[in-house]
Parts: structure tokens; sequence; C-alpha cells
């Protein structure tokens, strides 16, 4: 499964989930944004498909285009394409 963070992961998610394959048995889900800058918006809609019926047996990944910034140390499930420095 690939989801998105409202609304700048939208076109990304979509694009993967198109070559994402089907696996019944996959306990894998891609979460995608544009920006990363506090982890806040991910992190919401990470805790919210843990809070699905069939969420808790999953494993969750993050990935960014841009991370302004360092990631925060409980996101380290989130990986950036590309990271910018303060």
């Amino acid at each position: 499964e690939v989801h998105a963070v409202q609304t700048g992961g939208r076109k990304l998610a979509d694009l993967l989930q198109n070559k994402a394959k089907a696996n019944p048995g996959n306990r894998n889900s891609l979460i995608v944004d544009d920006v990363y800058s506090t982890g806040k918006s991910i992190r919401a809609v990470r805790e919210g498909l843990i809070l699905r019926p069939d969420g808790g047996g999953r494993n969750y990944y993050g990935v960014v285009v841009f991370a302004r910034g360092r990631i925060n140390e409980a996101d380290r499930w989130v990986i950036p394409m590309f990271q910018f420095w303060d």
C-alpha cells in the first residue's frame, strides 16, 4: 500500500501506487510526502493507519522528497530524497 500526506504527497503516492505490485501477504506500507519540516503531518498519517483494524501488524516506511533540516530521532522510519541543513 502507498499512502499520501494530504495534499503534498498525493501525486507522488499515485505514481508509486501504479508501480506497486499487489501481494496479499505483504505487510509493508509506504507513506509519502513532498516536504518534511517537523514530522507532524507524516506522523499523523502513520498513527491513523496504525489505528485501523488491519494496521497494527504492518511495517510503515516513510519517504519525503525534501527534508528541511534533520529528521527527528522519533522519525527515523522516514527517508528523505534530499536533505537541507540549517
